[in-house]
């Protein structure tokens, strides 16, 4: 077929005018699995089901989204980081465990009026009935989350055929929460180097990580 047939110009004209693809998937939950903060929950209180369990962690993962939200909408903006350790002991609270799960064999205290709530003094430090032995291991899990199913082939295999996609593909990752975490699971999950993770947008090495953003 030749270059003046109007079919193979239709075509030359829409293979050019080709828009970038734009791909953005969310992080916490969708790439990453809350497995690991669900394991740690479940070391304090073996007596949760696995499934009793992840709706707690992730009723704290939806106060923290809230929170964060409502903060930073209000002028009050505070680190991912710091939101997530604020509404873990509520989250907590709410949920009924005990804060002294080794004293008993039950892991839920009777209902009381003590959960933690923002009524407390500006600039007071929020009380935390729970031990770090309860929370600093679950928190900790947020740095060794796992990839979910399909997260690892999309990244390294799919988005990285040539046959399947245009010059320009850029992969997003989108968080509420801080690109320092994003990039740490990013690199974690799929492989590559902090020289060449997370910000750049346009990759072109061969490393998975390379290309994607993060906001």
């Amino acid at each position: 077929m030749s270059t003046s047939d109007p079919k193979s110009a239709t075509t030359a004209n829409a293979v050019a005018s080709i828009q970038p693809i734009i791909i953005v998937h969310d992080l916490f939950g969708t790439l990453f699995s809350l497995e690991a903060p669900t394991a740690a929950l479940r070391k304090s209180y073996p007596q949760l089901s696995p499934l009793r369990a992840y709706s707690i962690i992730l009723d704290w993962y939806q106060c923290f989204q809230r929170d964060l939200a409502t903060l930073s909408s209000n002028d009050a903006y505070q680190p991912a980081s710091v939101v997530f350790k604020e509404t873990l002991p509520r989250a907590l609270k709410q949920a009924g465990l005990s804060t002294s799960p080794t004293n008993g064999t039950s892991a839920f205290d009777p209902a009381d009026e003590s959960i933690p709530g923002p009524e407390q003094a500006e600039g007071a430090e929020r009380e935390n009935p729970y031990p770090s032995e309860i929370t600093q291991p679950i928190l900790d899990s947020l740095q060794h989350l796992s990839p979910r199913p399909g997260f690892i082939e999309a990244f390294t295999q799919i988005y990285r055929s040539a046959n399947r996609w245009p010059d320009e593909v850029q992969i997003w990752a989108a968080t509420n929460g801080g690109a320092d975490l994003a990039r740490t699971l990013l690199l974690a999950g799929v492989g590559g180097s902090h020289e060449h993770g997370g910000e750049l947008r346009m990759g072109t090495g061969k490393a998975p990580s390379e290309g994607v953003g993060i906001f």
